[in-house]
């Protein structure tokens, strides 16, 4: 007797219930983390204040407490990386209010931790293949003024010791 002939009708359409069920669990995630961004940021916002906000287009600025929140998710995703040095040379990078639109006029750089746009794409596309091609979850999607990419970005180059920024923080 072979495998396939001791299966009976209810055994496969509990297997494929079971699929179905992974399935639905993986696709449910996939779409959180697409909407969220930061699943973990998300969550310790609504957590704290009972809403979420996602930065979108839509909503493409966040408050200070959302950048910080979200600066504080990057620095756990690497370990090593202090959240009070990211907060630190964010503050010092955007001022004290965390602005993710911040650009210096003289340099020109952009965003949280201004980075140089003529550099961001190629940090983006190798953050993306070192970092999320082994966790997809942590992929960003590039754009120069959103905080969850640079945040992510900085954390990684700080672990990577490709860090730009010098000087003190402490």
């Amino acid at each position: 007797m072979s495998f396939a002939s001791a299966r009976t009708p209810a055994r496969k359409s509990s297997e494929r219930n079971d699929v179905l069920r992974v399935v639905k669990v993986w696709l449910a995630a996939c779409l959180m983390v697409g909407m969220m961004g930061s699943a973990a940021h998300a969550l310790s916002w609504q957590e704290r204040h009972g809403t979420v906000r996602f930065q979108s287009l839509l909503n493409p600025d966040w408050t200070t407490q959302e950048n910080e929140l979200t600066i504080r998710s990057a620095s756990r995703k690497f370990s090593g990386i202090s959240a009070a040095t990211m907060l630190c040379i964010a503050r010092r990078e955007s001022g004290d209010a965390l602005n993710e639109d911040a650009v210096n006029s003289f340099s020109g750089t952009s965003g949280l931790f201004q980075h140089m746009p003529q550099y961001w794409p190629g940090r983006v596309a190798a953050y993306n293949r070192q970092v999320a091609g082994r966790r997809p979850w942590l992929e960003v999607g590039g754009g120069i003024f959103e905080s969850r990419s640079q945040a992510l970005v900085s954390a990684w180059m700080m672990k990577s010791s490709l860090d730009p920024w010098g000087g003190y923080c402490g």
